[in-house]
């Protein structure tokens, strides 16, 4: 099994794409260190998962942010490794299927 690089797929620039192509989504469902959880509290959203371009291993990520709106939120926090790092990246949610499955807590 070939693991996908950002740039197979484009990473963030067509996700759509990816998530039509069944092939894709059978590889992530089996690749674990690719799931991210998120909880979110009042306007903050708080996403936690692997980060594995350090080189040495994998490492806890989280990503902190502020919700917008009902369609959009922005992540300005990142840490790894009790390592912070400010950062501006925006999302905005458009309707699509298949929805994700953030049931699962795997991460402390």
């Amino acid at each position: 099994m070939t693991i996908p690089s950002k740039e197979d797929y484009g990473f963030i620039d067509n996700s759509e794409d990816r998530f039509i192509d069944k092939n894709y989504i059978d590889l992530i469902k089996s690749i674990k260190t690719y799931w991210f959880i998120f909880q979110i509290e009042n306007s903050i959203i708080t996403i936690q998962g692997w980060e594995n371009n350090t080189g040495s291993g994998s490492h806890v990520l989280t990503k902190y942010g502020k919700i917008l709106n009902d369609t959009t939120f922005v992540l300005n926090q990142e840490i790894v490794d009790d390592k912070s790092k400010k950062i501006n990246e925006k999302y905005e949610f458009r309707e699509f299927s298949p929805k994700p499955d953030s049931t699962n807590v795997y991460i402390k």
